[in-house]
C-alpha cells in the first residue's frame, strides 16, 4: 500500500472504536480508471454528485 493511502487508512481507523477496528482484518485500495488523470476526473465527478454509480467490467465476472 502506498504511503499516502496508508496514512488515509490510519486516519480513518483512528475515528473508530477499538471494537470496530478489530472487525477489520484486511484492506485493499483501488482507484477508478487506468491512469491518474482519468482517476482524478472520475473522483471530481463523484465529489460534485454528477457520478453516482459504478460497476466492474463484465470481463472480470466471466
Amino acid at each position: 500500500m502506498e504511503q499516502r493511502t496508508q496514512q488515509y487508512l490510519n486516519e480513518y481507523l483512528a475515528t473508530l472504536t477499538e471494537i470496530d477496528r478489530q472487525r477489520y482484518q484486511s484492506f485493499s485500495a483501488d482507484y477508478f480508471c487506468n491512469d491518474e488523470v482519468n482517476a482524478n476526473r472520475c473522483a471530481d465527478l463523484i465529489s460534485k454528485g454528477i457520478k453516482t454509480a459504478t460497476s466492474s467490467m463484465k470481463h472480470w465476472y466471466e
